[in-house]
């Protein structure tokens, strides 16, 4: 992100906040997602709490938002 100039993320919210902020992703679908990028952080450093209910529940309530996500990043790159 710093080599694309598009700033240095403080967090992984930061990273989505950028990512708006330079037209990779809207900014309302940014607002929509962000709290992923906090639940990234509870897998790393709790993921001895999250069970696989819990886990799974995360996608299938967020499936939508992962594939548009990456729909993004494919329209991005591609116009790169």
């Amino acid at each position: 992100m710093v080599k694309s100039g598009f700033g240095k993320p403080e967090d992984y919210r930061d990273i989505l906040v950028l990512l708006s902020r330079n037209g990779v992703i809207p900014s309302d679908f940014m607002e929509r997602i962000k709290g992923m990028a906090g639940y990234r952080n509870r897998l790393v450093h709790m993921y001895n709490e999250v069970d696989t209910e819990e886990l799974f529940g995360i996608i299938r309530d967020h499936r939508s938002d992962i594939k548009e996500f990456v729909n993004y990043l494919i329209n991005y790159v591609e116009k790169a």
